[in-house]
């Protein structure tokens, strides 16, 4: 009955890996100083805006694994 859910949590988990592996290589990047000169600019606003991209994936994902866990949390106490 709750096998739904816990596989909805497993691939929420999955996912926040995911983008934490993709954040870490764009922080990587990030770190690069030449990317700061000026005739870079394109390229550092390409990664800023990526960066900013996982980062909402990354908040839409956590919320939806803690609401998923209440849910799972709900479903187990009414069993108990």
């Amino acid at each position: 009955m709750t096998a739904p859910i816990r596989r909805e949590i497993e691939e929420t988990e999955k996912t926040l890996a995911k983008i934490d592996k993709q954040l870490v290589t764009l922080e990587e990047k990030l770190a690069d100083t030449d990317l700061y000169e000026e005739s870079r600019k394109s390229d550092l606003l390409v990664l800023l805006n990526e960066q900013t991209a996982l980062q909402q994936q990354h908040s839409d994902n956590e919320e939806k694994l803690l609401l998923s866990m209440t849910t799972l949390e709900e479903m187990e106490a009414k069993f108990a």
